[in-house]
């Protein structure tokens, strides 16, 4: 559309004549045309547009399908565009003046080309910024605006996605829930600004020790944390959640930066035994395991698989961690 409303404003003078042709070998546009529209959809013929293909440019001379006439034409091949301009000039005309004749040509087909060429250098620009805008929006919509790292959405969808991938291909996935100690009675006692602080820096710590690319750290809620680590066994990520603890143990007490709290954490993976018979499962079996670190004295990590059957069967209500976190 962009392309023939330009030819509406280009100025063509009697007995020239100016086209537009796709490479395979359709008018878009021709001035002047036979129907008065700008001849759409006319076909040229198979050596005009094998020509215009293996030479790019050049000129050529054939009598016109509008008009009959004469004229010496000129075509060059848009760079970066499917697409063919075409000019031309009565043979009587050209003759009569060819060096004035062959001067203007080539000067107002060099003025339409770069006319197309400024007009396809905006066009990829806004669409370059389009997809640049649609790409931040849809950052923002994964992310979680306090800590920075994914949020609740995220989260579900990589693990629905990575837990379809462990059942094709029978390997290690875990999953680990983190929760701040007694971060209700800190959050009262500094207020609300520090406890953002505090988050900001469970958040740090997560990112500090899950570097590879297709592991994810998610804040679910509140001072809840989740992350996801595919190919990890239940043992290495112990580990992996062992370094973020132990990290957030040795900033308890120091007097610079916000106040520090120590961390509890459950994790679970698909080969536990028993293995976890769903994705949902799978996270039930991670907050039991958390569940048992708060009940075990908090600032300790514990393993799903770890739980005996009897412990499994105590029923955790879902604000459980909030509950043991409260002060006394």
């Amino acid at each position: 559309g962009d392309f023939r409303d330009q030819f509406t404003n280009i100025n063509v003078d009697t007995g020239n004549m100016l086209a537009l042709v796709h490479e395979n070998g359709r008018t878009l546009t021709r001035k002047p045309s036979s129907d008065g529209q700008g001849d759409f959809g006319v076909e040229l013929s198979p050596a005009d547009r094998a020509r215009f293909i293996a030479e790019g440019e050049g000129t050529f001379t054939a009598a016109s399908p509008v008009d009959g006439r004469e004229r010496l034409f000129v075509f060059q091949h848009l760079p970066e565009w499917p697409l063919v301009l075409i000019f031309g000039v009565p043979v009587t005309n050209v003759y009569g003046e060819w060096r004035q004749r062959i001067t203007l040509v080539g000067v107002g087909a060099g003025l339409v080309c770069a006319g197309f060429l400024f007009l396809g250098f905006r066009l990829r620009r806004e669409r370059i910024r389009r997809v640049e805008a649609e790409a931040a929006l849809e950052h923002l919509s994964m992310t979680d605006f306090l800590t920075g790292l994914a949020n609740r959405r995220r989260f579900d969808e990589v693990l629905q996605r990575e837990y379809r991938r462990t059942q094709r291909t029978e390997s290690w996935l875990s999953v680990v829930i983190i929760d701040a100690d007694r971060f209700k009675a800190l959050n009262d006692h500094y207020g609300h600004s520090a406890g953002d602080e505090t988050l900001k820096m469970i958040a740090a710590a997560i990112t500090q020790h899950v570097r590879r690319v297709t592991d994810l750290a998610a804040r679910l809620g509140g001072e809840e944390f989740a992350i996801i680590l595919p190919d990890t066994s239940a043992a290495a990520a112990f580990d992996v959640v062992e370094r973020i603890r132990c990290t957030m143990e040795a900033r308890v007490g120091s007097e610079q930066g916000p106040p520090a709290t120590t961390i509890s954490a459950g994790i679970a993976s698909t080969k536990d035994r028993p293995p976890p018979d769903s994705m949902r499962s799978l996270i039930e079996a991670a907050d039991r395991a958390l569940y048992r670190a708060k009940h075990l004295g908090r600032n300790r990590t514990e393993l799903a698989s770890a739980i005996s059957p009897a412990a499994e069967a105590v029923p955790v209500a879902d604000n459980a961690p909030e509950e043991q976190d409260a002060p006394g």
